[in-house]
């Protein structure tokens, strides 16, 4: 290929490339950052959403009349270094039943085994998933981040990642929905 035509062609692609040298992997980054912070405001208006991370709810069974209120997430698979992983399809709950709770809703369903969490950096805590627990629930309010180990049957222990970040707005609004009747 000849020199004339190389200075050619570089001439035609150089409007194209030059912004392509400048962006950086700081840049790309911050535009993943505002991406999410674009799909966090979209999120948030959706109904029943009190924030990007939880929503809340009110139902009456219509047979036993029993209203169960709760504030519900997703929390993540946690592996054993307490870091989590894959997707966030595990159900966590704070819940009210009539007026009784709150209750801490993990799925919990392996005969004679009851959940552990840990708030932050604090100590672990067991609790039964017969009786409320609104000790654990005043410290997740509080917290960033609850580490779950929940027994699932017939697997096991299974252990789970919860971000608590908005927790306190929709515990707010839960006590707000759950009054009304």
């Amino acid at each position: 290929m000849k020199r004339t035509t190389k200075i050619a062609i570089m001439a035609l692609i150089a409007p194209f490339s030059a912004g392509c040298a400048t962006y950086s992997r700081d840049d790309f980054i911050n535009d993943r950052i505002e991406e999410s912070r674009k799909r966090d405001e979209i999120a948030t208006a959706q109904q029943n959403e009190i924030n990007i991370r939880w929503s809340v709810s009110c139902l009456t069974d219509q047979v036993t009349t029993v209203r169960r209120c709760w504030a519900a997430t997703f929390a993540r698979p946690m592996s054993h270094d307490g870091m989590p992983y894959g997707r966030a399809n595990i159900a966590f709950q704070v819940s009210y039943l009539n007026d009784l709770g709150p209750y801490i809703i993990t799925l919990n369903d392996y005969p004679g085994r009851d959940p552990t969490i840990r708030i932050d950096n604090n100590h672990p805590m067991k609790f039964t998933i017969d009786g409320p627990q609104p000790q654990i629930v005043n410290v997740l309010r509080t917290g960033e981040v609850a580490r779950v180990r929940r027994w699932v049957w017939p697997k096991g222990s299974e252990d789970i990642f919860v971000v608590l970040r908005g927790l306190s707005e929709a515990l707010d609004e839960l006590d707000r929905q759950r009054l009304q009747r």
